[in-house]
């Protein structure tokens, strides 16, 4: 968010189908607790990783992956993974779902769209109201962008609330992954950016780089050295170029910044977990809310 006004008082016109950074189908009813769900942080990057089940009302339809977001200077890197489904439809992740305020522009300065509802299978990046949100270019992505007047009443949230109709303008874009049966792969990143030059700055020059988004690892790089990493199952070793090899004993969430290692279980337990980080080996004990802090790794 930028200043609150995004999402303020937005909620009675909102498809609550396409809650913001949520993957789903048309017909989801539920989304069921998973045991793989955790966070790692300094204060000032962030890592968070989970696995997700969906379900229609009917308990026909399901739809599960890995959800995963790197947060570190201003970019949000989100990958969506191992999607596998049972499902009529499309499954879908909503980008965002917000406030329309100002232009809003496509691929290059200039290229200003109009209200409508929009589909485009060439995106590489849209600018809006101070934020840039671009497209994976090794993941083949189909957009839909709504930009429309919504009108509604709060009733539709809280039967405590009065009937008078609300209308505000939406602006809603969506990855459509298709008709999913086995694995599904996509990602976006959202980052700061005031102008639509800036935009484009951002995208053509990236500063961060997917390492892999895989049933086994999700990880990016950023060019700074900071790494953000999920492992779902032990000893699945992450390589990047010539700049980095991670592994880990245990199923966790692993953050390096500024030389400094930081790690999550996914179980909230008290671990031991064994960090293979290029040369060196360290021995990280996570306490009972599953959170190992650079004071408690010690180098063997």
């Amino acid at each position: 968010m930028r200043d609150g006004l995004e999402y303020f008082n937005l909620m009675p016109v909102w498809d609550w189908r396409h809650v913001p950074g949520t993957t789903g189908f048309s017909k989801v009813y539920r989304i069921s607790p998973q045991s793989v769900s955790a966070n790692a942080n300094n204060g000032k990057s962030s890592v968070t990783a989970m696995k997700f089940h969906s379900k229609d009302s009917l308990q026909k339809q399901n739809l599960s992956g890995h959800k995963f977001w790197a947060t570190h200077d201003g970019v949000v890197v989100s990958l969506v993974g191992n999607i596998r489904g049972n499902i009529s439809g499309s499954a879908f992740t909503t980008i965002d779902q917000s406030r329309w305020r100002g232009d809003v522009t496509v691929n290059r300065p200039g290229n200003i769209l109009k209200a409508g509802s929009h589909k485009f299978t060439d995106v590489s990046w849209i600018h809006h109201a101070g934020f840039v949100y671009i497209t994976m270019p090794f993941y083949p992505t189909k957009i839909n962008l709504e930009l429309k007047q919504v009108t509604a009443n709060w009733r539709l949230v809280s039967h405590s609330q009065p009937e008078k109709r609300v209308s505000e303008n939406i602006f809603m874009p969506v990855i459509d992954h298709g008709h999913i049966v086995e694995e599904g792969y996509n990602g976006y990143v959202i980052a700061h950016a005031a102008t639509s030059r800036e935009a484009q700055a951002i995208a053509s020059k990236p500063q961060w780089a997917v390492m892999r988004n895989s049933q086994q690892c999700q990880g990016v790089f950023f060019n700074d050295g900071t790494v953000m990493a999920a492992f779902y199952i032990r000893d699945a070793p992450l390589t990047y170029e010539n700049k980095l090899t991670l592994e880990a004993s245990e199923p966790c969430l692993i953050l390096i910044e500024d030389n400094r290692l930081y790690v999550s279980s996914f179980d909230a337990t008290e671990k031991k977990i064994t960090i293979k980080w290029n040369n060196r080996t360290f021995s990280v004990t996570t306490a009972a809310t599953g959170v190992g802090t650079e004071g408690q790794t010690n180098e063997e």
